[in-house]
């Protein structure tokens, strides 16, 4: 391990650290990251992500964290980001139930609003949605 002048450290070769590891400001990896087993996704943006489910027609979240959840109508349902995004997040849902289409009405780096429609074109509940919200 090297400790610059400037505070930055380097750790070359295979590092086992049994304890914690605390980086406060940028941490650049070259090879692979892992948390556990599991790698790290990487990109050439700093993104982040929201998941979650929403049950039924009342709009209750079924699992998922840092966002809530309001029914505005049949069909119709906000989803508020508690912190949110630095800009415009990508952001997909898929329906419960068969020929419930969800479509994308205002999306936000704080909120989405998504309705859903029967293939006549009328605002319908669905059983239940998941979605992704992906961005900056």
């Amino acid at each position: 391990m090297t400790v610059f002048t400037n505070g930055n450290v380097s750790v070359p070769g295979n590092f086992t650290n049994t304890g914690s590891l605390v980086a406060s400001g940028g941490l650049t990896v070259s090879g692979t990251a892992k948390v556990g087993n599991n790698q790290i996704a990487g990109g050439v943006e700093s993104l982040r992500i929201i998941r979650g489910e929403i049950a039924g027609a009342g709009g209750t979240i079924d699992f998922g964290s840092g966002f809530s959840v309001t029914k505005n109508s049949t069909g119709d349902f906000t989803i508020n980001y508690s912190s949110g995004f630095a800009g415009t997040p990508a952001f997909t849902a898929t329906s419960f139930g068969s020929l419930v289409i969800p479509e994308l009405f205002i999306s936000t780096s704080t909120s989405c609003q998504i309705q859903f429609f029967n293939p006549a074109g009328t605002k319908v509940d669905p059983a239940g949605f998941d979605f992704i919200a992906v961005g900056p």
